[in-house]
């Protein structure tokens, strides 16, 4: 098989956020393949960043805005991204509290719960794991581990012995 390198990760909404700004918010992920001269460009949003970015891009790109209109609309845009980023984070707490109460309450009846059937590296582990290892690469949404957790298991990644040789390059 190929080997695929981590080429650039830019956490644009991190970056916006670090500006003191609301606004576009992705995760830019490029990606090389030994052997293909063009990188992959991967974009992670949520459904939410999704519909506010193509909505932006549909009315500043593909319209004419009448120059008097501009900074309503900037304003309006701004706001949006910001009610988007707070739902973002509430749909995310909610989740995360859903998955926690769950999986209390299937601890305690002592059934084995799917999570435990799941061959990927746990997130919790994972984010711990590449945190230590990259230090300074800041810091990161949950749910960009579990993608990742995902990821490696399609590469047949299940064991952090595994994901540092892959990192190794042994």
């Amino acid at each position: 098989a190929d080997e695929m390198r981590l080429l650039d990760d830019r956490d644009m909404g991190l970056e916006t956020a670090r500006e003191g700004r609301w606004g576009y918010a992705s995760r830019h992920v490029l990606v090389g393949v030994e052997g293909e001269q063009q990188p992959a460009s991967i974009q992670v949003r949520t459904v939410l960043q999704h519909a506010w970015a193509e909505f932006e891009h549909d009315v500043r790109y593909k319209g004419s805005i009448p120059a008097e209109h501009v900074p309503d609309l900037d304003r309006r845009f701004t706001l949006a991204a910001g009610l988007l980023e707070l739902a973002d984070r509430e749909f995310t707490a909610i989740r995360e509290r859903l998955r926690v109460t769950v999986s209390g309450e299937e601890m305690t009846e002592g059934t084995r719960t799917e999570e435990s059937d799941d061959p990927r590296i746990a997130t919790p582990v994972l984010a711990t794991y590449l945190g230590n290892r990259y230090a300074d690469a800041g810091w990161s949404r949950t749910d960009h581990y579990a993608w990742i957790s995902g990821l490696l298991l399609e590469l047949g990644i299940t064991s952090l012995d595994e994901l540092s040789a892959a990192l190794d390059g042994v």
